[in-house]
């Protein structure tokens, strides 16, 4: 029987459209959108600046602002003059915002459904996930 990749990818698909209905749902939770939680995650994991932002969401830096505007008005992102260059922001998690990540990191298992795979199979789509990341971030 010859094999067809054409299936796994309508599946991966498919289980992108998943998870991304279920992290807008989550980020509803926190008064945010999608993009913003997404933003959030990528500034929390280390201080990076506006266009770096930008670039991790391939968007224009114009949007890139709007959403980080958002994030600071909610008081879960900080922003700062850069010290070797003035006119580069740097943008920064606050505690809250960090408090915000940790309970959504405490919900993903849940919510994507990993708590109902094996060790086995956790570490099998780990692989396969590793394997197939296209995160150029």
């Amino acid at each position: 029987m010859e094999s067809s990749t054409l299936p796994v990818c309508m599946d991966l698909l498919k289980l992108m459209r998943g998870v991304k209905v279920r992290m807008s749902d989550l980020a509803e939770k926190y008064g945010m959108t999608g993009i913003q939680l997404g933003a959030l995650y990528k500034i929390s994991e280390n201080q990076v600046s506006m266009g770096k932002v930008a670039q991790m969401l391939h968007c224009d830096a114009s949007n890139a602002t709007g959403i980080v505007d958002r994030l600071v008005a909610l008081d879960l992102v900080t922003r700062q003059e850069c010290a070797q260059d003035r006119r580069s922001k740097i943008l920064a998690v606050t505690p809250h915002g960090a408090s915000i990540i940790h309970e959504v990191k405490a919900d993903l298992p849940e919510l994507l459904g990993c708590s109902r795979m094996s060790e086995i199979e956790c570490r099998v789509v780990h692989s396969l996930a590793t394997k197939l990341s296209v995160d150029r971030t």
